[in-house]
């Protein structure tokens, strides 16, 4: 997901936290968090919800959020989320 979010433009900075990696330009378009030793969640700030079951509205830091258990869950969906967060911020 690094590599995606960082191949959208020179402009993306990856900001390493306690709680994750976060990907910004002007402002955090992408967050990815390890919640357990199962799972990644994938927070995005996106302007509308993907018609998709994989992503749900949340509340706080990121609008939208994705719970990703397998390395090959992360597809050309999730790409194309991450793009759209990426232009939108």
């Amino acid at each position: 997901m690094a590599a995606i979010a960082e191949s959208l433009g020179e402009d993306v900075e990856r900001v390493i936290q306690k709680t994750g990696v976060s990907f910004r330009r002007a402002k955090q378009f992408a967050l990815v968090q390890v919640p357990s030793s199962k799972r990644v969640q994938l927070g995005l700030n996106l302007d509308a919800t993907p018609g998709d079951e994989r992503i749900v509205e949340m509340s706080g830091m990121c609008t939208h959020k994705v719970d990703i258990t397998d390395v090959d869950a992360i597809d050309d969906d999730i790409a194309t989320w991450i793009r759209a967060a990426y232009e939108s911020g």
